[in-house]
This record gives C-alpha cells, structure tokens and sequence, in this order.
C-alpha cells in the first residue's frame, strides 16, 4: 500500500516511521502546513511526497490509503474528504470537536456504504489490554460486573481545560469500558477537584463514574498531577478479577533505601501499541477487509460519552448520554 499522512506533528511522525518500517507498505506522500517540517519528515523516505495542501494529498492518484494526525478540528472534515475520495482512513482520537461533527461523519459513512474509516484508540493493541479482553473473553472471570481505569500523567504543558481533560485524555478510558463491556453507557458523572480547598479546578484530575447498559459500571480517573506516567485496568467479574500489571523496573537497594523507576513518558508504554494498530490496519486495507479497529461510530460514541463528562462536571450533576440510533451498517 502507499500511505498519505497528513499532520507530521509528533504523532503524525511516529506513524510515517511505523508505515515505513512494516514490509510491503511505502510511506508515499506526508502533508503539513509547515513546509519545511513536512520536507523534514518525507527525509529519508524514497519517493515521498511533500503536500502543504490535505486535499491535494488525499486526491493525489499515488496514495491509496490516509493517516490523519492533525489538530482535533481538522479530524471530520479530512474524514469526510477521504470518504468522497473513497479511501481507508486511519484518524486519530477524537473523530471531531463536536458530536454534531461525529454524528455527519458517521451519516456519510454509511452513506457511502463502505467501511473506509479507523478511529485511533490504540490502546485496544496494547498487549495488557488484550490479556484483560482474553480474560473476559474466556469466562476467567465470569460476568463482567466493573471496571476500572486509570489514566495518570504528569502535569501536561501547557495545562488542559477539564473539558480537554476528558475529551482529550479521559477519552481513551471510556472507548476502552466500552470495548470490554461490550454496551454503551447510559450515564456519566464526573467530579473534580474541590475549589473551597484552595484547588485549581483546570482539569487536575478528574474521577468518572459509567453505568451501562445491562447494569455495570465503570470508574475512571484522569490524573494529570501524578508522579509519572501510568495507565492501568481492573476488571472484575462474579468470579474472578484481571488486572494490568504495574510498570516494571530494576529495583535498586541502596543508603537504607529501595527504589524503582517509574517512566515519565507514554512513548515507553505505547508506542509499540500505535506501530501494532499500524500494522493491523494495513493488513486489512492491503485485503481488502473491513477495518477490524474502532469504527466512526465508536469514535462518535465514544465521544458522546466524553462530551456527556463534560457536561455533567459543568452542570454539577449525572448526565445522560444520548446517541442516534446506531445503525445497522455497525452491527
């Protein structure tokens, strides 16, 4: 396959490296509105080209799939461009700032009838999750009764909004309750830190509660004042419970003291995740499959769900979350 991708931010960098590094696949065009960072990324790629346009990229005749690393406001809007142009595309989280947004391109998906788009929650190809999913999966721990994740960074730069703290963050958490109870929330209710504490209220850190269709429950918290990076999931059942493992590291003993070194970065933890999604994704595109990832509905879904934790920390109260009707094209 060549591969388009469009944004050579950070993101959009990591996965021109992971098209370029899996056999068969060519990384054939890169787009950014810096010229010279585009032309900085395509270095080292023969035969790719550089774009400072997204439309001219995504219509170009040579690039027959996309990867969409951009700003969150350009995601629908370039979705939408590939689906007109009728080429797979892989868009990172979220699908769209809005759920208006969302729910246009999930309308123009099913309108095209075919399964063109990939929505980015690569935690789904980590490994720890996978063995949480297996363990439901194969009745280890019977039916699935809780989950509950956390999701701990250290004080981002600049500092998010408690919107973006959910929508931005949090986010990856919900698609991954969804994922494994396999039903849609019906509400949300997010609560933050206390400002009579003396507490910026800024998205610090924010605890989530889900209920779901079918009776469980989700508990989340998004941390962004913790001591290092960590993402974790425990899932418990009416028989058993599954855990994520703790970050492993050397422990050192010395001066009366033992110590382990935490990671500071998501890089550690996932960047094998982004180049395992990657890769799946073009093994099913090269096929001609249907993606097997997270679709545009549950990038609108997941969203949703967000969007609702939003609302229920400005309102102060539980927020129903309210989706269309999903339609068959998902089931």
């Amino acid at each position: 396959m060549q591969v388009g991708v469009i944004g050579t931010g950070g993101m959009g960098q990591l996965h021109a490296r992971h098209v370029s590094e899996t056999a068969g696949h060519m990384l054939a065009a890169v787009m950014d509105v810096d010229a010279d960072r585009a032309a900085a990324a395509a270095a080292g790629h023969a035969g790719c080209g550089v774009f400072t346009d997204a439309l001219a990229l995504i219509n170009d005749p040579s690039v027959e799939a996309v990867i969409i690393a951009t700003p969150d406001a350009t995601h629908a809007p370039l979705a939408l461009e590939c689906l007109s142009a009728g080429k797979p595309v892989l868009v990172e989280k979220p699908l769209a700032p809005t759920l208006e947004d969302a729910a246009a391109v999930v309308a123009a998906e099913v309108a095209s009838g075919r399964h063109l788009i990939q929505v980015g929650f690569m935690r789904l190809y980590d490994p720890a999750h996978l063995e949480i999913r297996r363990a439901i999966d194969e009745g280890m721990i019977g039916n699935l009764l809780l989950f509950r994740g956390w999701h701990r960074n250290p004080f981002p730069v600049p500092q998010m909004t408690r919107r973006e703290t959910l929508v931005n963050s949090a986010v990856h958490d919900f698609m991954t309750a969804r994922w494994l109870f396999g039903a849609e929330p019906t509400t949300v209710s997010a609560v933050g830190p206390d400002a009579s504490r003396g507490l910026d209220d800024a998205g610090l850190i924010e605890a989530v509660t889900l209920t779901f269709e079918g009776g469980g429950v989700a508990l989340v918290e998004a941390n962004l004042v913790a001591f290092a990076y960590e993402v974790g999931v425990e899932v418990v059942g009416d028989t058993g419970i599954a855990t994520t493992p703790l970050p492993q590291a050397t422990i050192v003993r010395s001066n009366a003291s033992a110590c382990q070194s935490v990671d500071r970065s998501w890089k550690t933890r996932f960047v094998p995740a982004y180049k395992a999604e990657v890769e799946q994704w073009l093994a099913g595109v090269e096929a001609g499959l249907d993606p097997s990832g997270p679709s545009a509905w549950d990038g609108y879904a997941t969203l949703a769900v967000a969007i609702a934790a939003a609302q229920s920390v400005e309102d102060g109260r539980p927020v129903t979350v309210d989706l269309i009707a999903k339609p068959a094209f998902y089931a």
